[in-house]
């Protein structure tokens, strides 16, 4: 007796995973790119190979939005989401047996949710000429797509333990204007990134000599 032969066709990876936030809780995003899944498996972990406090979510078939109410804050999350469908065989066992043999196909994307992990790289501190002028301090910041805002901290010296001062601008500001400086002063100066999800690595270190 002939039998058909049924293949096994994985559907097509989900892309383009981002986050928002939204009432302090992670909205997760994704990009459909199958015809043939039957859901969508969402897979949290603490750590980039998902052997951590790994957590499991199911959303069903071309649903590309989860939000994740059990998250916790200030920790750093790792996201990755399945395509996934189930195919049969087309041989009928006969009974007692119910159902037909199955596999379970996936394929996957994955993406970080957590602080910013870019890079803030400080590149001027400039003062004008003249009494009471602010120091102006710009940066850049790459890839840019996960931060809300940006910290800038302010000291008398280098290890930022001393006149320690902080300054807070919103998302994808790069420029600050400090105008609570002191005339004569060494000022030292570093940027890091920041988000719901807590502050990302500082930046160079730069210095500055006020007017006097």
């Amino acid at each position: 007796m002939m039998r058909s032969i049924v293949i096994a066709v994985p559907p097509r990876a989900p892309s383009n995973l981002t986050y928002t936030m939204k009432n302090n809780n992670p909205v997760l995003t994704w990009t459909d790119n199958s015809l043939s899944e039957e859901n969508f498996i969402i897979q949290r972990a603490s750590n980039p190979a998902f052997t951590s406090d790994l957590v499991t979510f199911t959303v069903g078939q071309n649903v590309v939005t989860y939000t994740d109410t059990s998250y916790q804050k200030n920790r750093n999350y790792y996201y990755r989401v399945f395509a996934r469908n189930v195919v049969g065989d087309t041989y009928a066992y006969p009974a007692p047996a119910v159902g037909f043999p199955h596999w379970t196909v996936n394929s996957g994307f994955s993406n970080t949710v957590g602080a910013p992990s870019g890079t803030t790289t400080l590149i001027s501190l400039t003062q004008a000429n003249g009494n009471n002028k602010p120091v102006v301090v710009d940066w850049t910041y790459s890839p840019g797509g996960d931060q809300t805002g940006f910290t800038i901290e302010r000291a008398t010296n280098a290890n930022f333990t001393v006149g320690r001062t902080v300054f807070k601008v919103g998302a994808n500001v790069t420029t600050y204007s400090d105008t609570t400086i002191s005339k004569g002063t060494l000022y030292y100066y570093r940027v890091a990134a920041t988000n719901d999800l807590g502050m990302g690595p500082w930046s160079n270190v730069m210095s500055i000599l006020t007017n006097p």
